[in-house]
């Protein structure tokens, strides 16, 4: 497998704490997701069920990209631009579609080293497009260099008088 992506249509639900609660009469602690939580998670593993990779569950390093599309609120402006930078948290839909990827795509959600992409906008119809890339080993570890001293995602490199002091404090 070297990528594989899919939508699943369907209003995003976040994946928040679990309640716990101790039952006396079985003597267990149990957990417990919101059925909202819950019934996102299935449709998810549904469409991920879709797109198993022909080896078998992914059981190395992984990239993905998340991009969630959100209703738009019927109280938001028609003509400016607005941003759902309210509930559901982002994290949280990440948390949530990892989940239900885990024992479906890729043995398990610590297998995520990098998002190439993640993003939360507003969209019709709401959805969220998932992205599953394998990462060779060896391979990503390495980042390109561009002209004018930055890395390809625009961060400045850290020139190795900067490393020099932490190394050698107070002599400077």
């Amino acid at each position: 497998m070297n990528e594989i992506r899919f939508t699943v249509y369907g209003v995003a639900a976040g994946k928040g704490s679990a309640t716990s609660f101790f039952s006396a009469k079985q003597g267990r602690t149990f957990t417990h997701s919101p059925k909202s939580t819950q019934s996102w998670e299935r449709l998810v593993r549904v469409i991920a069920q879709e797109h198993v990779p022909a080896g078998g569950l992914v059981d190395g390093p992984v990239e993905m990209g998340l991009r969630f599309f959100l209703p738009k609120p019927k109280s938001a402006p028609k003509r400016r631009r607005t941003w759902p930078d309210r509930k559901p948290d982002l994290d949280k839909l990440v948390r949530a579609v990892l989940d239900a990827l885990t024992g479906v795509i890729y043995t398990d959600d610590a297998r995520v080293v990098r998002f190439e992409e993640l993003s939360k906008d507003y969209g019709d119809p709401p959805r969220v497009e998932i992205v599953i890339r394998t990462i060779e080993e060896g391979v990503a570890g390495e980042r390109a260099r561009v002209s004018g001293g930055t890395d390809v995602r625009g961060l400045p490199e850290v020139r190795q008088e900067t490393l020099s002091l932490f190394e050698n404090p107070g002599q400077g």
